[in-house]
């Protein structure tokens, strides 16, 4: 039985994915396994994954049923007694589970989730992104929804993520409405300054705001969170700054593509949602462009 069990979900990334495998090999703590759970692939994934001879790594064939399904897989078949997060594009420094181990060895919430700091990684150059801290006045439903926690820097316990799994009707933000569930009843514990997981910006993933169909699901997702959550857990002032997020999400995409009018709806409805929003000037400048025929300058050049 390892300590760790690294759930990979994966769906014809055979390209990416060597990375993600060979920073797991590079941990300094070696306890562990890696479930690569391959979600119908047809490219060469599964003659990837068989060229690596360590017998701590398990591939793992499911037909294709998206990656919550894909990672309530790994958590059923993980051995280990926490469970971490990978993603087929990211990868993690080799301390990563080194650091996460000492530090939930000398918690006394081991009943918890834990989280580190990223490093986001765009054409080479990483970035630290500070690790967020919960204020005494937030809630853990606020916390996370107004903190991005990637669950390539979330860990738990097998017990908790046998007691919750992910959502396999969401696709975007599944992450997200999960977090929200385990928090009314585990506390989250950060690592801090445990900068050990990279996340790989680029315009394959899933969350990229040029994707309409991602924006258009992740305000979905969000719909269905704060119908889960009274005010008292989420507030109405965090509710109108969320979903005027991603009001203008949906914008960009349009802008992205020279869809003018569809911009401008989406604008105002971003700036209605939340009128006091730092972005509120960059909205009106987009707006004002977008009255004038013009595409801001940040938002042109974006072929399909």
């Amino acid at each position: 039985m390892p300590y760790f069990s690294v759930i990979l979900p994966t769906y014809n990334r055979a390209h990416l994915l060597s990375k993600a495998i060979e920073s797991m090999l590079a941990q300094t703590f070696t306890d562990w396994e890696l479930l690569i759970v391959d979600d119908g692939s047809t490219d060469t994934t599964k003659e990837l994954v068989a060229g690596y001879s360590d017998e701590r790594i398990r591939y793992i064939y499911q037909e294709n049923q998206e990656r919550s399904v894909a990672r309530n897989n790994g958590i059923n078949q993980a051995r280990g007694a926490y469970i971490c997060f990978l993603d087929s594009d990211d990868y993690f420094l080799e301390k990563k589970l080194e650091n996460l181990y000492v530090h939930i060895e000398n918690s006394e919430e081991k009943l918890s989730l834990f989280y580190d700091s990223v490093l986001i990684e765009d054409k080479s150059i990483r970035v630290k992104q500070s690790i967020a801290l919960i204020d005494k006045n937030e809630s853990f439903q606020e916390f996370i929804l107004m903190n991005t926690l990637f669950s390539q820097q979330i860990s738990g316990p097998k017990t908790v993520f046998n007691q919750f799994k992910f959502n396999k009707d969401i696709r975007i933000g599944e992450d997200i409405e999960l977090w929200c569930r385990i928090a009314k009843v585990y506390p989250f514990n950060p690592l801090v300054d445990s900068y050990q997981t990279v996340i790989v910006e680029h315009e394959e993933r899933s969350i990229n705001p040029k994707k309409t169909k991602a924006a258009k699901e992740h305000l979905s997702t969000l719909k269905y969170i704060f119908s889960l959550n009274s005010s008292k857990e989420i507030s109405l002032k965090v509710r109108s700054q969320l979903k005027s997020n991603s009001y203008f999400n949906i914008a960009k995409y349009e802008m992205y593509n020279s869809r003018k009018f569809q911009a401008i709806i989406w604008v105002i409805k971003s700036i209605l949602a939340d009128r006091k929003s730092n972005q509120t000037k960059h909205k009106i400048y987009c707006l004002t462009n977008l009255f004038l025929n013009k595409i801001p300058k940040e938002y042109l050049n974006f072929s399909r």
